[in-house]
């Protein structure tokens, strides 16, 4: 039986329109729409259109309904931390009812954990899980390949992949029929009717790591689909819990993450729940990957939102054309006095002299000059960035974002459980919270992982957690538990003082001393390495410490330059563009007719759509100023017919870069 049918009142819309909007701002038709839609359909929204916003005001109209009458409740899903925090944030403060049960809200990775892998873990194996996490299972896979005898599997390994066998091992994953496959949702790699000697003996060193509890995350989806397969009341369950479904970002969910939501919440449309997809497919990139195809289908009742708030009219009226899916983009960044934001986007031409350095120089010219007409705000509530497809090229004749600028070298540290060596633990915490948390958690981590090296377990035989480690102590040492209490402040105070070298000493003697409180007959013996191994310093925020430009500056601030990739979501200023060379071409040469304002017709090549989603992306972040940079041979190859009543062309190839 679907949910009753639930009102949205214009009253319940108003209240919401207070807590989320601006002072006088209301909700237009496109977006009413939506809220007050409680059917099972998708909803295609332009960047910039607030899309998220729309979804918490019908969150936050349904929170007051909530509990449902039946007991069921709502879920809601998004692809990334980020953006569950962003809804928590938002409206946790308005809501008594959403984020507590049966409802739940958080990422497609933690509800497939919670609700799935989990449970049938427990079901076969009888036991709970221990880890789930990518870096801890490639380093526990890892460490059984090397210890695996020469048989006929690991012979097998080495025949597919000679050089890097072991990172072949690592990658194995299983689907729901038990085959064996490269990468989740891969080809096959060996199948389960063969039955040959090699994939017993595979499989069962995967079950082996399993039944300890060591997860990567893509086995949450094989036992996901597991449980799916061999108990299918579980779907029923799921649906009778939560009889309204949002997702939020739906183009960057992946095929298996799809297809799982697709099996429990749409059900062949036999679902009891409704369930609302929310997202935009013309920007379907993920990871380190463009999806040239998105696993999207759409079904009807389709609603669209059109209207951008962050896009301008100039800058909407080119965007538009890159889309794969065409949608007519309607700019509607307006400035305080209610008047349209009148800036061209500018194309910046360079040469070979004229490239390093010269073109972000440019940049920075033109946003002073239009500071300086007062068509761009002195401070900036957005920020300034250079992005591109490439960060880096093999060959110095193909272009990529380092040969822009001479000190950018890119390293995506994010904070993670497992680093080389235990000084790394101090400097890669998470440095966008602002309490002492983060690094707390990544000193315990580094503590966990000394243990698991030295193979010391708890007394059922499973591997020490952050919370296990401390509740030990507390309970056989307190006065052991106060001081690591106390170390762990000090340490923490003096990371966020960047004060690091000053406690590095410290922290790797009382690791060794740990290893003594839980096992006495144990020492650093395997550890040692990891322990004393100094930290090597690389590039945390985008830019090389060392070498540091002097001419990509922003009012003595350095101009943030990070891929297309890591910036999907936000919204800057400003934003430059920096063609680069992928797949032996540059995006202005597979989408010269986009720049002159011609739909997508022959998509039919996957280089195209993933060139026009990676432009749609970048182009789709600045709320005033678009820049895109070109070299002038690819100018006058393809772009000589641009509009210039709609592009400003700064050509910068008579200048020269001082180091030439």
């Amino acid at each position: 039986m679907l949910p009753e049918n639930l009102n949205i009142s214009d009253d319940e819309i108003k209240t919401a329109e207070k807590i989320l909007l601006p002072s006088g701002k209301t909700f237009d038709q496109e977006r009413l729409n939506f809220i007050k839609d409680m059917r099972t359909l998708d909803l295609q929204a332009v960047p910039g259109s607030g899309k998220t916003t729309v979804l918490l005001a019908k969150l936050l109209i349904l929170d007051k309904k909530l509990p449902f009458a039946d007991g069921s409740g709502i879920l809601v899903l998004s692809h990334t931390n980020n953006a569950v925090n962003e809804i928590k944030n938002r409206i946790a403060y308005s809501c008594a009812n959403l984020f507590q049960f049966p409802n739940f809200v958080g990422t497609i990775q933690s509800f497939v954990d919670e609700f799935l892998a989990k449970p049938y873990y427990s079901i076969k194996f009888n036991r709970k899980i221990f880890k789930i996490d990518d870096g801890i299972y490639e380093n526990i896979a890892g460490d059984y390949y090397d210890n695996m005898p020469n048989n006929k599997a690991k012979n097998y390994m080495i025949s597919r992949n000679r050089n890097e066998p072991r990172k072949l091992f690592q990658s194995l994953r299983i689907d729901a029929d038990m085959n064996l496959t490269h990468g989740i949702g891969g080809k096959s790699f060996l199948n389960s009717s063969s039955n040959s000697l090699s994939y017993q003996q595979l499989l069962a060193v995967k079950d082996k790591i399993l039944s300890y509890g060591i997860m990567h995350f893509d086995d949450a989806y094989y036992l996901a689909a597991l449980y799916l397969k061999n108990i299918p009341q579980i779907k029923e369950i799921l649906q009778q819990r939560f009889k309204y479904v949002f997702v939020d970002e739906m183009q960057d969910m992946a095929l298996h993450q799809y297809n799982i939501l697709e099996k429990i919440f749409f059900d062949d449309g036999n679902s009891n729940s409704v369930y609302q997809r929310i997202g935009d497919k013309n920007q379907t990139i993920y990871n380190s990957d463009v999806q040239s195809e998105s696993c999207w289908v759409d079904r009807d009742p389709k609603l669209q939102i059109t209207g951008s708030q962050r896009l301008t009219i100039n800058n909407a009226e080119i965007i538009k054309y890159f889309g794969i899916e065409f949608i007519d983009i309607v700019g509607k960044r307006i400035i305080e006095d209610g008047t349209e934001i009148d800036i061209k986007p500018h194309i910046i031409i360079y040469d070979d002299n004229s490239r390093k350095c010269t073109v972000i120089q440019e940049f920075v010219s033109i946003i002073k000059n239009l500071q300086n007409s007062r068509k761009l705000p002195n401070e900036f509530i957005n920020p300034v960035k250079v992005i591109a497809w490439r960060k880096e090229n093999n060959d110095d004749n193909n272009t990529a974002l380092k040969h822009y600028c001479p000190c950018f070298k890119h390293n995506e540290v994010k904070p993670k459980v497992l680093y080389e060596n235990l000084e790394s633990y101090l400097h890669y915490y998470d440095k966008k919270k602002k309490t002492m948390e983060s690094i707390r958690k990544n000193i315990l981590n580094a503590f966990v992982h000394i243990l698991h090296i030295e193979g010391i377990k708890d007394s059922e035989n499973r591997f020490y957690t952050k919370k296990s480690l401390l509740a030990y102590l507390k309970e056989t040492n307190v006065i052991d538990y106060a001081q690591l209490k106390l170390n762990l402040f000090n340490w923490s105070f003096a990371v966020i003082q960047n004060k690091q070298e000053s406690i590095t000493d410290n922290v790797r003697i009382y690791a060794k001393n740990i290893i003594g409180f839980i096992d006495s007959k144990k020492s650093c013996n395997k550890s040692i390495d990891f322990i004393e191994t100094p930290f090597l310093l690389k590039n945390i925020d985008g830019i090389s410490s060392e070498n540091s430009c002097k001419d990509c500056f922003l009012n003595e601030k350095k101009i943030e330059m990070n891929t297309v990739h890591s910036v999907k979501g936000e919204t800057h200023t400003a934003t430059l563009y920096l063609e680069t060379f992928y797949n032996r071409k540059y995006e202005s040469q597979r989408l010269k007719n986009q720049f002159i304002k011609q739909k997508i017709i022959d998509s039919s090549q996957d280089i195209i759509k993933q060139s026009a989603k990676m432009v749609y992306v970048g182009f789709s972040r600045p709320t005033h100023l678009l820049c895109f940079a070109i070299h002038k041979c690819r100018y006058d190859e393809c772009l000589t017919t641009i509009d210039k009543n709609i592009w400003e062309i700064n050509d910068i190839t008579n200048r020269r870069n001082n180091e030439q």
